[in-house]
């Protein structure tokens, strides 16, 4: 009869057995395969490029894997990666929060008076046009060859991208929160800090990952170009003493900070109340 229940050990029972037992292991290869196909990916990336450098492509101009590795071991083990990577960290650090208290802060007031908007913000949009490269010779004339001209590429280059991002937050803000603030007494001040500046939360974080992007950027630019120390000196000096593995070196501690420095913002974006 279609009633009856296959007995234990059965042929029958044994096929429903097995039909069941993929349905349990499917799943699990579902969310084992995100996390293995960017390593996947890494890895073939590494190999190819280690065949490639010095076959396809001379190790002149792009240095092996294994010969970038050397080069930060051999760095690492006499203490001159760590002076220089303190230099860049705290060039990017300082640079990051400048131009996040001064690009947060010019959005807030620009963003919550009409006549500050009026007579300020054509001045921000005109200095964003000027590109910052072509501010590093007036920064090495005001403050000489150092870690202050790197600090202040770096809080210009970060400052426009914390501050637009800010600045659309607070002008797009809902105008029912802001009659609400209206009805509640608060002042102007009140309004910008405590009505429209979490609103605009989303904006502001946004402004933040993106600008510690451009912090980095900013810094290295500055230390390539009129400092003797950091990441950014690391680089120019290696590439004029012919060493690619060096520039290379210089460029993958760069891009793993950053890395470090943006999914640290977005930890703490994703644990920000509200």
């Amino acid at each position: 009869m279609s009633n009856q229940i296959p007995a234990p050990g059965t042929a029958q029972s044994g096929a429903v057995g097995m039909s069941m037992r993929p349905k349990r292991v499917r799943p699990r290869i579902a969310q084992a395969v995100p996390g293995i196909v960017p390593l996947a990916s890494v890895a073939l990336f590494l190999v190819v490029w280690e065949l490639s450098s010095g076959t396809l492509i001379s190790s002149y101009f792009i240095a092996s894997p294994s010969a970038v590795w050397q080069q930060l071991i051999a760095w690492a083990g006499d203490g001159y990666l760590a002076k220089h990577l303190v230099a860049t960290l705290s060039g990017v650090a300082l640079s990051f929060v400048v131009a996040s208290i001064v690009g947060v802060g010019l959005a807030v007031v620009l963003g919550s008076s009409r006549t500050a908007d009026r007579v300020l913000y054509p001045f921000v949009v005109g200095g964003f046009t000027i590109p910052r490269i072509a501010l590093a010779p007036l920064f090495i004339v005001w403050f000489g060859v150092g870690f202050v001209p790197a600090v202040a590429l770096g809080v210009l280059t970060a400052f426009f991208m914390v501050f637009f991002n800010a600045y659309s937050g607070i002008r797009n803000t809902s105008q029912a929160l802001l009659d609400i603030s209206q009805i509640l007494g608060a002042s102007r001040i009140q309004r910008a800090l405590k009505f429209r500046l979490p609103a605009s939360a989303p904006f502001v974080f946004e402004g933040l990952r993106v600008g510690a992007i451009y912090a980095f950027h900013g810094v290295v630019v500055g230390e390539i170009v009129a400092s003797s120390t950091g990441l950014g000196y690391v680089i120019i000096y290696s590439a004029t003493r012919a060493n690619p593995a060096g520039v290379f070196a210089g460029l993958v501690v760069i891009g793993l900070l950053a890395t470090v420095f943006v999914a640290a913002l977005n930890w703490a974006q994703r644990h920000t109340p509200g």
